[in-house]
């Protein structure tokens, strides 16, 4: 497909998916189906911060409802209405776990899966995961899972994040992108199988696999700013090492505090913009799943119009 093709239906599609994505924040806004303890109180609350809370909640909880919708979609089955809660104690031990390995991952602090799992705030997030799928009977085969899950990639992971991002080949960068995004992503919704009992899927693994990956490369866009500041890894960013004439204007634009956008990027870094949507759209033309479609077309969105969204932090709220 022509890439100025594609990257001017990036611009002009948007509507369509918002009109879409409405009537899910409207319903998770108002009710907060997923959030029915601990956050619910502080949410439904008044005062700006608690508002700002909500509305960002909503946003994340919407995009999670998609997703699960896309599961149920290429799985052919019915969830049960326990699984948003489920995945919303996922996610915040997913959170507080990779706070950590943010923080300690330059350092001398050990980051053993024992030493990480023993730190309070991702010990509390674990037992309130563990206590819920023990409520639901599921706890044996989801941990056992999990377990195995680390077994295989923990540890090439933990060596990935300890790299040098300014130094880093995209291959590297896109096999980090793959285990934290791709692969973080077919795991969840093996959890949901799981919590399910539903039957192994191999498309449902690949479709998640390919919106995770497709995902992160939406999102590495939004984060360029920060990503430069922090010095963390970033897939844009190890793709335009290739070309030293734009990597010189992309970290003086971050320097200087300028706005980055598609625009921005197709405009002054267009060789490795082109580059990097061809990319990108390797892995998002393969989706075959309309909603998990709808929620890549949300993805891109902030990147688009140049916003920062940390999911992590939406996640939190």
């Amino acid at each position: 497909m022509n890439q100025d093709f594609i990257r001017k239906s990036y611009r002009k599609n948007i509507i369509i998916p918002l009109i879409r994505f409405t009537p899910y924040f409207i319903k998770h806004f108002l009710l907060l189906p997923y959030r029915r303890n601990e956050n619910k109180v502080i949410l439904i609350s008044s005062g700006k911060k608690n508002k700002q809370k909500r509305f960002l909640s909503a946003l994340y909880d919407s995009v999670l409802n998609i997703v699960l919708e896309g599961y149920s979609e290429i799985m052919n089955k019915k969830i049960l209405p326990e699984t948003g809660q489920m995945m919303h104690y996922l996610i915040q031990l997913t959170i507080r776990f990779d706070e950590f390995l943010d923080k300690y991952r330059k350092t001398d602090q050990s980051l053993e899966l024992k030493d990480v799992l023993s730190i309070p705030e991702v010990r509390e997030e674990l037992n309130r995961f563990r206590d819920y799928i023990k409520i639901q009977g599921r706890e044996e085969e989801i941990i056992s899972y999990l377990s195995e899950m680390f077994r295989n990639h923990y540890d090439r992971y933990i060596k990935l994040i300890k790299t040098d991002s300014f130094q880093e080949s995209f291959e590297i960068v896109l096999e980090l992108s793959q285990l934290d995004s791709g692969w973080l992503l077919a795991s969840d919704m093996e959890i949901v199988r799981l919590f399910n009992n539903h039957s192994p899927s191999k498309k449902m693994q690949e479709e998640f696999f390919l919106l995770g990956t497709a995902g992160k490369f939406a999102d590495d866009i939004g984060d360029i700013f920060s990503d430069i500041k922090r010095n963390h890894l970033n897939l844009f960013c190890s793709l335009v090492n290739d070309n030293p004439a734009e990597k010189d204007i992309l970290y003086k634009a971050v320097n200087d505090n300028v706005k980055i956008n598609f625009s921005w990027l197709d405009q002054h870094c267009h060789s490795t913009f082109v580059e990097y949507i061809r990319k990108m759209e390797s892995f998002n033309s393969r989706i075959t799943s309309k909603k998990l479609r709808l929620v890549f077309e949300l993805s891109v969105l902030p990147a688009m119009w140049g916003i920062h969204l940390d999911s992590e932090h939406i996640a939190a709220g």
